[in-house]
């Protein structure tokens, strides 16, 4: 499994109707080892894709699927953030992924 995978948004807070932009970085499949003398086994490939969710009050209210994962295990994209989120916490998580850390940010109404 990867170790450290993790989404990056510019901000923790976002207004309805705006569209972020997230970036993942080491989602990778197989194992970063080391051989006892240091050179490292190099066993791990990019996945495929990743499947994103958006969450508020543990309901799902944004998919994104198949987003393609670059060769170096990183994907770069953006999720309109829907009109009908009400103020408070919002996850945006890859529920598929084992070892993806949840990011969690604030939904501010203008």
């Amino acid at each position: 499994m990867g170790r450290g995978r993790r989404r990056e948004i510019a901000s923790g807070a976002v207004e309805p109707g705006e569209s972020i932009s997230i970036t993942g970085h080491a989602f990778m499949d197989g194992c970063d080892d080391h051989a006892g003398n240091g050179t490292p086994y190099v066993t791990q490939s990019p996945l495929d894709s990743v499947r994103l969710e958006l969450t508020q009050d543990n309901q799902i209210v944004a998919t994104l699927d198949a987003i393609a994962i670059e060769d170096d295990g990183s994907f770069v994209t953006t999720l309109a953030v829907p009109d009908s989120l009400v103020a408070g916490p919002i996850v945006v998580d890859a529920p598929d992924v084992a070892g993806a850390e949840p990011l969690e940010l604030t939904v501010t109404v203008p």
